[in-house]
């Protein structure tokens, strides 16, 4: 369908996406804590919550005194970006039904290779884009819980554009049906004059024409991207996708395929945003975070011993600086015989706090899928059977999940692909493969 411009004739609908919006924002901000905190231990530079622009260049992980949850999230990552959607390489394929021509083999199988020919230059239309690029940054959201991925359409050179949503800037709603039909996010200081680059058939109104007339480089601070899932305004139609600032609505359209793919590791019912890995270590990490903050205290306190020290006439220890190559002036007989200067006895216990470390790390590794039967310091690279076990080993664990990601992840996304592709010319096999 054709895009629509609006101003003001259709207020009704902008204020109902306002209305939307600012509902599942309130949902979202229900999450913000724990997301902040799973975001701050484990993914301090994805940590956008309460950091506007400005700071962008800060040191977020300050206060992260062990790396462990970092170094396992990262390893989790690459483990799920290799076994679900390996860069540069044919994730998907599409089959015949069992029961399509079962009496004629021939016709069966040359319809089998066109839908595989078919696919192979649909993940060479992916492979192009910058979907693999783009998908890491969501697998790091997924760590978390959930994640979206944007799919439009771009140029006829470039057919499709990715793009991920970061969750301090996404809300969501569940639909009836159980999936994230729903999504907004907010876009931050987007120059005017680059809104029909990211969105080609978006009107400018004319207030910021406006502004652009004064200033070539005029932004606009908030702009709303989402889609609202209406089944029953335009039957064949239920997605709503829109894009608007809180006055005006620069774009939207009715589409079949929602453009969004919100996803999530896995949920609780009647939670909506999905609960990763990260929060089941969480608690191990701040424990982790607290022992390994108290033995780096410890360590400052025995370095840096202080010392009990009394004044008499010769030592003022008001005025007295430890200092190395320091004379320290001491009175001929201190009080009962003792030193003016005494240091404090060493109380901690080492070998107990690195068990404790020890053990905090091994139970962050197994809970990110971090752990490896592969010695990680061997010198020798890892053999085929090794890396068969190691395989193995996440597909047990994880194994179970892999129908959400799929069913929330994988098939929408080829869905949204080939949809995409048709609407620009790109109708390669299926008509082919119907006449068969």
């Amino acid at each position: 369908m054709d895009p629509i411009e609006s101003v003001s004739g259709d207020s009704k609908l902008l204020q109902e996406f306002i209305k939307r919006y600012n509902k599942a924002k309130g949902v979202s901000d229900l999450w913000m804590a724990l997301h902040q905190a799973c975001y701050y231990y484990a993914i301090p530079s994805r940590n956008k919550y309460w950091k506007p622009r400005e700071q962008q260049g800060d040191m977020r992980g300050a206060r992260v005194y062990d790396t462990t949850a970092i170094e396992a999230t990262k390893t989790f990552v690459s483990k799920l970006h290799t076994a679900m959607t390996p860069p540069q390489t044919q994730w998907g394929f599409l089959t015949l039904d069992e029961r399509w021509s079962e009496d004629n083999i021939e016709q069966r199988e040359a319809a089998q290779g066109l839908l595989d020919d078919y696919m192979r230059k649909l993940f060479e239309f992916i492979h192009d884009s910058n979907f693999d690029v783009v998908i890491n940054e969501c697998y790091f959201d997924l760590a978390i819980g959930t994640s979206c991925l944007v799919c439009n359409s771009y140029t006829d050179e470039q057919p499709l554009l990715f793009t991920s949503v970061p969750m301090d800037t996404l809300s969501v709603e569940e639909a009836m049906t159980g999936k994230l039909e729903s999504w907004y996010r907010d876009w931050q200081d987007i120059k005017i004059c680059e809104l029909n680059i990211r969105w080609p058939k978006a009107k400018i109104p004319s207030y910021m024409r406006q502004m652009m007339a004064e200033d070539p480089q005029a932004v606009v601070q908030l702009v709303y991207e989402g889609v609202m899932y209406k089944p029953k305004e335009k039957p064949g139609f239920p997605y709503c996708y829109m894009v608007c600032t809180a006055e005006a609505i620069l774009y939207y359209e009715y589409l079949e395929i929602n453009p969004g793919i919100v996803w999530r590791f896995q949920k609780v019912n009647n939670d909506i945003y999905g609960r990763g890995p990260i929060m089941d270590a969480l608690p191990s990490i701040i424990s982790l975070n607290e022992v390994a903050r108290i033995e780096l205290a410890s360590a400052n306190l025995n370095v840096f011993r202080p010392y009990m020290a009394f004044s008499d006439a010769v030592f003022n220890p008001h005025t007295f600086k430890m200092q190395p190559m320091t004379v320290i002036p001491i009175a001929p007989i201190g009080t009962n015989g003792q030193p003016p200067l005494i240091p404090l006895m060493d109380t901690s216990n080492p070998q107990f706090a690195q068990l404790t470390i020890a053990d905090l790390r091994q139970q962050i590794r197994s809970l990110l899928f971090a752990d490896s039967p592969i010695p990680q310091d061997s010198v020798q690279p890892a053999t085929a059977t090794e890396l068969s076990i190691n395989n193995q080993m996440l597909a047990q664990k994880i194994g179970p999940l892999f129908s959400r990601l799929q069913q929330e992840f994988l098939y929408p996304l080829v869905q949204r692909v080939r949809h995409i592709l048709d609407k620009k010319g790109f109708q390669l096999i299926f008509d082919t493969v119907s006449e068969l």
